[in-house]
């Protein structure tokens, strides 16, 4: 009983708690900045993505539904790992979690390559985002869910 019991407590326990972890340039010891994070995930997708600068693009930018499982994203246009991933599996581009929620204006003629994971991202000129797992309010519904928002911010 007491075996069952553990581990219960144990299951109970494992939530998702993941650790943001960003050091500026001049607190790293090679002169760059570095972003990174602890993903306690058991389906998360944690593989990298190196996403190529792009030029000429065109006027809008699909926005998707946040999906952490594997795989995150499946088509084109943030880098080989995700076009490779769509000759593995059977789930289809631009169908259920996979298809654009709507489209972003893109006001720019030219992005920066940047790398893609889980949760902190990073571009070519050291420019980094992070995320921290906590409880929030959502006050615009998302647009997966019949509301206006295309981002969780």
């Amino acid at each position: 009983r007491a075996v069952v019991w553990g581990a219960a407590v144990a299951l109970a326990r494992s939530e998702d708690r993941c650790t943001s972890i960003i050091v500026g340039r001049e607190a790293s010891g090679e002169g760059k900045p570095v972003t990174s994070q602890t993903v306690d995930c058991a389906a998360c997708d944690f593989r990298l993505s190196k996403v190529p600068r792009r030029a000429g693009l065109g006027s809008r930018r699909p926005a998707y539904q946040y999906r952490g499982e594997y795989p995150r994203f499946l088509g084109e246009g943030k880098g080989e790992t995700y076009e490779a991933s769509a000759s593995w599996y059977p789930w289809v581009r631009e169908e259920g979690s996979f298809a654009p929620l709507g489209y972003i204006e893109e006001p720019v003629a030219e992005t920066y390559a940047f790398v893609d994971g889980a949760y902190g991202v990073m571009n070519e000129k050291g420019l980094a985002i992070g995320e921290s797992t906590c409880g929030a309010v959502l006050v615009g519904v998302p647009a997966s869910r019949g509301g206006p928002a295309l981002l969780d911010v």
